[in-house]
């Protein structure tokens, strides 16, 4: 057996090529999993291992600075070979005589990482009880757009599609664009001018001091960057542990507009691991609310979320997300590019495909759509069948290991295909190569209000396709007048744009899938509408006028 060990979540591409170069039974670790363990059951599990070798795999280049801990893993396995394999597919061994320079440049970084975080401490104890600085917005048409996110591996996911439209959006209205990000310029074009943020070369741990460490490193680079450069205005999404928009909106005498998509510290305790250091991050947010001239959030609930938090209603821009509308196009693709993806996967020209696609989140509802393909394989075998039925569930996360569970009996394996992570630019694709789009959201288990904008919702509507999706919230707001699986005999369709069915209802959603595959017709009309829809309201463009009128009012 040879494991594979990564931080996060490999694209399917890279695993395929994975799968060229080692023949033996392969077996994926990722640190992000393994961190939800204690530090003694995470390496008990790891000694445990039956393995011949172990393979560290770095897709991404910019998630270098992970590698020491990456090495300390491996060098705690009983493996008798240890590899690195980076993101060019190049190979090098490493031993365990090495195991004592990684130990201590490891032990130097964390001693860093704490001081970092003691001083970060300091600055937004003292930050916290200072004045909001009054500033105008400026006339050169020139905005900084900082993505200070510290993250990995393959970009894709809603985060993606947001950042890109709101950068390409602001270029749209005629702004220059600087675009200020660590981890590659994903889907923002040419336009822009790309300043490409250095992340550390190593971390330490407790791993979440190493976001405060980063945070300074922002500063220090952007100061630099700002300094020849004029701009009206500082756009920062929000970001776990990072003030930079703050103390660098403040020493330059620039606005600073924060997109606030939720709380990190919240989403952290409720849907995966408390943060260790929760309320030093919670303080780090509300400095950065407290500071910012222009808070953007995406739903009604985060914006009730932010008038408990402070913020004063006339700070506050909420919109939607939104969409593309060039890139997320069903003529964009020609039934020959359709049938070359669908053979790729297996799936025949004449099947009925219903795709699920995302990044496996607590709120997703992936688990819902898995049970449901097991209740159809097991008690409507026929019925798939004779309506040549294949679900695509593309995209990774915490949840995988669920659902290959759920999914685990023969008798599901030819009505399914998991694909693993695509990158986001190949989305629209799978969107294209499919007869119903699926959106299975859930409720949040504490009770609280489902805050969520899903980019995959705008997505799904633009291309066209029949939709269904829970009645959630913001989704049932945005489809409105739509199709209930309680009265669908008897609606025809006029403006409906989805199927709505109750959130986390298998039985519900079982009948509105057998309904659709049913009825061609009546999803080809729902998913013209929901096209139209989209266009009308939810692009980009719509996203940052709406942006640039609330700076206008308050700046």
């Amino acid at each position: 057996m040879i494991h594979i060990l990564s931080n996060y979540p490999l694209s399917a591409a890279y695993s395929s090529e994975i799968e060229k170069i080692y023949s033996s039974d392969l077996e994926y670790l990722e640190m992000t999993k393994l961190r939800r363990a204690s530090i003694p059951e995470m390496f008990g599990y790891l000694r445990r291992l039956k393995s011949e070798a172990v393979i560290i795999a770095m897709e991404d280049s910019s998630g270098i600075g992970v590698l020491p801990i990456l090495k300390m893993l491996a060098y705690s396995t009983k493996a008798k070979r240890l590899e690195v394999l980076n993101h060019n597919l190049e190979r090098k061994v490493f031993s365990r005589f090495s195991a004592l320079a990684v130990m201590f440049n490891f032990l130097f970084i964390t001693l860093r990482i704490f001081f970092a975080r003691k001083q970060c401490q300091g600055e937004l104890e003292k930050l916290i009880n200072e004045p909001r600085q009054e500033m105008k917005l400026g006339n050169s048409l020139k905005c900084l757009y900082l993505n200070a996110n510290l993250w990995f591996g393959v970009k894709a996911g809603g985060s993606v599609g947001h950042i890109s439209g709101v950068a390409n959006g602001l270029m749209d209205m005629n702004y220059g664009l600087d675009f200020v990000s660590v981890g590659g310029h994903l889907l923002v074009d040419e336009r822009a001018t790309f300043f490409d943020l250095i992340p550390p070369k190593s971390f330490g741990v407790p791993f979440e001091q190493n976001y405060y460490y980063f945070h300074q490193k922002v500063v220090h680079q952007v100061s630099r960057y700002l300094e020849k450069r004029d701009c009206d205005f500082i756009y920062q999404r929000l970001s776990l542990a990072n003030y930079s928009g703050v103390v660098l909106s403040r020493q330059y005498s620039i606005p600073l507009i924060i997109e606030y998509n939720g709380s990190e510290a919240w989403i952290a305790k409720n849907w995966g691991q408390q943060l260790r250091y929760h309320n030093l991050a919670v303080l780090a947010e509300d400095v950065v609310l407290k500071h910012a001239h222009l808070v953007v959030t995406i739903s009604e609930p985060l914006k009730e979320e932010l008038i408990d938090r402070g913020v004063d209603e006339k700070r506050i821009v909420m919109y939607p997300n939104c969409i593309n509308p060039g890139m997320f196009n069903p003529e964009n693709f020609s039934k020959k590019e359709i049938s070359a993806l669908r053979l790729k996967h297996g799936i025949s020209d004449d099947a009925c495909v219903l795709t699920f696609i995302g990044t496996f989140g607590q709120w997703h509802g992936v688990d819902v759509l898995a049970k449901v393909i097991r209740l159809l394989c097991e008690d409507h075998m026929k019925w798939l069948k004779e309506n040549k039925v294949h679900f695509l569930v593309v995209g990774d996360g915490l949840r995988m290991p669920e659902i290959r569970e759920i999914l685990s009996a023969d008798i599901c394996k030819p009505y399914f295909t998991l694909t693993g992570l695509v990158p986001q630019k190949e989305a629209p694709m799978y969107l294209a190569a499919s007869d119903i789009l699926l959106s299975p959201h859930v409720p949040n288990d504490d009770g609280s209000k489902f805050f969520g904008s899903p980019t995959k919702l705008f997505e799904y509507m633009a291309m066209g396709k029949g939709i269904i999706a829970s009645d959630l919230d913001q989704i049932g707001e945005i489809l409105g007048d739509c199709i209930r699986v309680s009265d669908a005999e008897n609606q025809g369709i006029v403006s409906q744009v989805a199927m709505l069915t109750k959130p986390g209802d298998i039985d519900e959603l079982v009948e509105a899938i057998k309904l659709l595959v049913e009825k061609p017709a009546v999803r080809n009309a729902i998913g013209k509408n929901a096209r139209n829809l989209a266009l009308e309201k939810y692009t980009w463009k719509h996203h940052v006028k709406a942006i640039l009128n609330g700076a206008k009012k308050v700046l």
